[in-house]
């Protein structure tokens, strides 16, 4: 185990000293430690804010909580490292009082790393538990983080990820800082849902629509597949993605269509590497992004000049294209396009630059007539 773990775990048993203390004995505490602030820095970048501004620090005590604080994945709206060290007090800090607490501890107490180094594996693990079983003034979300640091510790080297600890704290704080936060959304909810977008998007675990566009639930109808492919019509063989666009068309009525791209997708570097004779190596992924083939031949005939990447990245955007022009396949979709109930865009997320492209495709589309 970690020694910084081990140390962590010493200054949350050790908060259960502090009792009831109120935020007037936090402050005054803060301040008879201002002078540990003068001499030595702490850069913003250490926090994982990608902020390069530095603040005063105490040296040593204090790098237990920005490692604990980078380790465990502190958002900034829970704690700002700036005006946490600089100011002193513990109001600015928007955590749990007891997290308060227990990092005003780390900072003050000089001898929590000799303290620990005697301390066991056993007992590190006794004392989150009972800190878990005993204070249940602990706010739900301080709790789920420190279950997490304990199946970690529990896991170590030997056990490693544990699934159902992570999917069980996972929902434990969906449920405390979004559903119980916003019941009324979630009361709407229960009686269906009207959203205005069906997206596509890749399943790449780097691009979910809802974090890059900040889809609230019900928002959108979503479908993930490998490199964000729409087939075009043929329900002997597509019939699962052409069941997800029919509902979506006709039965839920969104308004708008959206297929995102996205920057180092594997699935289009699998379609541009597939060799010109058509073998594949695979069981099915190659055959799926065949579906961009069209888009593939006009990349390399437009950017032959290109090296391999730098065509990849030309793809990403052609491939939403093509798929654009298969929704029209789909004849409730192109009716609905030409009705003007139904509007049909692309995108493009780039994270590595942290950049979104939006565009829309003019099909020249006018209604059928009979003669």
């Amino acid at each position: 185990m970690f020694l910084t773990d081990r140390i962590i775990v010493s200054f949350l048993q050790k908060q259960i000293d502090f009792g009831d203390s109120d935020d007037d004995e936090d402050a005054s505490e803060f301040q008879e430690q201002e002078h540990l602030c003068k001499d030595s820095t702490l850069n913003e970048t250490s926090f994982g804010y990608g902020v390069s501004r530095s603040a005063p620090v105490s040296a040593k005590p204090f790098s237990t909580v920005a490692y604990y604080i980078r380790r465990h994945h502190f958002s900034a709206e829970e704690v700002s490292p700036t005006s946490y060290i600089c100011s002193g007090a513990s109001r600015e800090i928007n955590m749990s009082g007891k997290f308060r607490k227990c990092m005003m501890l780390c900072c003050k107490d000089s001898t929590v790393k000799e303290e620990m180094a005697n301390e066991t594996y056993e007992e590190a693990i006794a004392g989150l538990n009972k800190l878990l079983s005993e204070k249940d003034g602990l706010e739900v979300a301080a709790a789920a983080k420190i279950r997490q640091l304990t199946a970690e510790l529990e896991g170590g080297a030997e056990k490693g990820f544990d699934p159902v600890e992570r999917i069980r704290t996972g929902f434990e704080i969906f449920k405390k800082e979004k559903y119980e936060k916003d019941s009324d959304l979630y009361e709407k909810l229960k009686t269906g849902q009207s959203p205005k977008f069906l997206v596509f998007a890749c399943s790449d675990s780097r691009v979910c629509p809802s974090h890059i566009l900040n889809f609230q639930p019900g928002e959108a109808f979503m479908v993930r597949n490998i490199a964000n492919m729409v087939p075009p019509y043929e329900p002997s063989k597509y019939s699962g993605v052409g069941a997800a666009i029919e509902y979506a068309v006709l039965n839920l009525k969104v308004e708008n269509i959206l297929i995102i791209g996205h920057s180092c997708c594997g699935g289009i570097r699998g379609l541009m590497s597939i060799p010109d004779d058509g073998t594949t190596q695979s069981d099915f992924i190659e055959d799926w992004v065949k579906i961009g083939k069209a888009a593939k031949a006009k990349v390399q005939a437009k950017y032959g000049d290109l090296d391999f990447n730098g065509m990849c990245t030309q793809l990403e955007k052609e491939a939403v294209n093509v798929s654009l022009g298969n929704l029209l396949t789909y004849q409730f979709v192109r009716e609905a396009v030409v009705n003007k109930a139904l509007s049909l865009k692309g995108g493009h997320y780039d994270f590595v630059k942290g950049s979104f492209e939006l565009w829309s495709l003019d099909f020249s589309l006018s209604p059928s007539s009979s003669v």
